[in-house]
């Protein structure tokens, strides 16, 4: 059984050799890397077919079309202690595993996260944020991450690229990318990280750069994409739902709601699901903060999401 699972869903070839390239460049060498396939052409598969090393195990994903297919599909078919997923257009320094494996094993986080730079279609380095000071290793309180990520709408933790997980403990969360009962459709990775902390798992930070996050036209996090509204209606959900419980003080959430629906605003002629959410504002309703009304317009947010996403492919196939 290897030490580390390196799991990467691919779609898009585009950047996917210097991905498969980074991977197999690491200096932490127990790993095994699975790579499955849910492009709809043999693209992926011709990159793929490139490299030859035993580690590489590659699939096609039969359930393409259903959200987070390919993403589950991979866990299910990992065996490593820990799972590090590298997104096909992500890459990672050569120390990135090893590092993130020392610190997991030397604290005992069953959630451990590096820092890493932003780049853009060419690689080329863009300004990137420093969570945790050079040279330095932070273990998060419970309150500190709920009132410096979900409170302050900053995941500073970042993308699923730089970080690495037990999967011990992940295998005792029975929706680690859902919260109250709502997949998430967009902030998958904010979902498992609240419910590792939401479980009583140590989640530590490392002041060392070991990864690359591309920025380009093509991802999902571009405005373009139809579900982008959920990148900012989700951020409301994980405050409604924290400060319930009482992870989030009062005046933090009345002070995030307000910062979080200015965000709203230029976004709800394209999304006009969002318009619901700023009329209902900060009012908590007979429920509290995660009342029947606000769960019910995040209902009919994402019905609207899979509207906007069945029209597209419509007219896809009609072009």
């Amino acid at each position: 059984m290897p030490e580390v699972s390196i799991l990467t869903p691919a779609f898009r070839p585009q950047y996917l050799d210097l991905t498969i390239a980074s991977a197999l460049a690491q200096s932490f060498t127990d790993f095994e890397f699975l790579i499955s396939d849910d492009c709809p052409d043999e693209s992926v598969a011709s990159v793929v077919s490139k490299w030859q090393d035993p580690r590489i195990r590659y699939s096609r994903n039969p359930d393409r079309h259903l959200p987070g297919a390919n993403r589950d599909r991979l866990l299910g078919m990992a065996s490593g202690r820990y799972i590090k997923f590298l997104f096909d257009d992500d890459f990672l320094m050569p120390h990135s595993v090893d590092v993130l494996v020392q610190a997991a094993r030397q604290t005992g986080s069953q959630l451990v996260f590096h820092g890493r730079h932003y780049v853009d279609e060419c690689g080329r380095l863009l300004p990137t944020p420093v969570t945790v000071p050079p040279g330095e290793r932070v273990t998060l309180t419970r309150a500190g991450f709920f009132a410096g990520v979900v409170g302050s709408i900053n995941n500073f933790i970042g993308e699923p690229s730089n970080v690495l997980f037990e999967r011990a403990a992940f295998d005792t969360i029975a929706q680690p990318f859902a919260v109250a009962g709502f997949p998430m459709r967009f902030l998958t990775d904010l979902a498992l990280y609240i419910n590792f902390v939401a479980a009583g798992y140590s989640v530590t930070g490392l002041g060392t750069m070991g990864s690359a996050f591309r920025k380009h036209a093509a991802q999902t996090s571009n405005e373009s994409y139809p579900g982008y509204s959920a990148g900012l209606f989700e951020w409301e959900l994980f405050l409604r739902w924290a400060t319930e419980r009482g992870d989030i003080e009062p005046a933090r959430y009345t002070l995030a709601l307000n910062h979080l629906h200015g965000l709203y605003r230029p976004h709800v002629g394209q999304f006009p699901e969002l318009r619901p959410m700023l009329e209902l504002a900060g009012r908590t309703g007979s429920g509290g903060y995660w009342s029947e009304e606000f769960r019910r317009l995040a209902t009919d947010a994402y019905a609207a999401i899979e509207a906007r996403k069945r029209a597209l492919a419509q007219a896809q196939q009609q072009t």
